[in-house]
């Protein structure tokens, strides 16, 4: 911590020390392997929806359930997308279609991860890329 009153700036000692300091949660962000999947279709064509999938959490230790509810997690996310229409998905003006889905698969993570941990600890879902064709 830098002080600066009415002569030049000094070292203050600051109230956390180091030990605390590596106690405090910190965000971490864990990466999923990226999703390709038909859309849901009325016969006539194949669209494909192509989606990378970061998760973020509050606290990076929390990281490790993620990754051990891992199927559970990609199993959602292929029954959303899955489910989508090309109507539903493909790029936008603002991106709404993009947002809808982003905030549908959040809410479903957020959900399923609560559950199976007990506890809050998504913190937000990411979209790295987002592709449909």
């Amino acid at each position: 911590v830098i002080s600066a009153g009415n002569s030049r700036p000094r070292l203050m000692a600051s109230s956390i020390n180091e030990e605390e300091a590596s106690a405090l949660p910190v965000t971490g962000y864990y990466e999923m392997k990226p999703f390709l999947t038909n859309l849901s279709n009325n016969g006539t064509k194949l669209n494909y929806i192509k989606v990378s999938v970061v998760i973020s959490v509050a606290d990076s230790r929390d990281i490790t359930l993620l990754e051990e509810h891992d199927p559970l997690l990609r199993d959602a996310i292929v029954t959303i997308l899955s489910s989508k229409r090309y109507e539903e998905a493909k790029p936008v003006a603002g991106n709404t279609n993009r947002q809808t889905i982003q905030a549908e698969i959040r809410k479903k993570i957020t959900d399923l991860t609560d559950e199976c941990v007990g506890r809050r600890i998504v913190k937000n879902v990411i979209f790295t890329e987002y592709l449909v064709q």
